[in-house]
């Protein structure tokens, strides 16, 4: 688990910051998940950008606004990527990438899913 306000920190100071998980592989271990569900909100426009890289499933359940001219947000996973309703993700100027890994995969859920009123929003301030 990452602590929001360490993770505010950091992008704050300008760094870019990228989460990674796995899957371990073992019963009762580590899916390789990541769930946002505390918003992620930066401020100045030296803000780093922010990278969420899972082996398994992505969900975006609060809002990430990021301040950082320029600096983008990636959301990669093996599994499947979603996004709930009413959620937004903005930047200042920087790309917001989904990208799915599928290849290979015959089974699972692997989509990118934007549910009802959600936003992406990568227009300078």
């Amino acid at each position: 688990m990452v602590n929001t306000t360490t993770l505010q920190t950091a992008l704050n100071a300008g760094t870019d910051v990228s989460i990674v998980t796995t899957n371990s592989g073992t019963s009762g271990g580590s899916a390789g998940n990541i769930t946002v569900s505390n918003t992620v909100t930066t401020t100045g426009t030296g803000a780093g950008a922010l990278s969420l890289v899972a082996d398994g499933n992505i969900s975006l359940n609060a809002n990430i606004s990021l301040s950082g001219t320029g600096k983008g947000f990636l959301a990669k996973a093996w599994g499947g990527i979603s996004q709930a309703a009413n959620v937004t993700v903005q930047t200042n100027g920087g790309d917001i990438t989904y990208w799915v890994n599928t290849e290979g995969t015959t089974s699972g859920n692997h989509g990118i899913y934007l549910m009802n009123g959600t936003t992406l929003d990568s227009r300078t301030a």
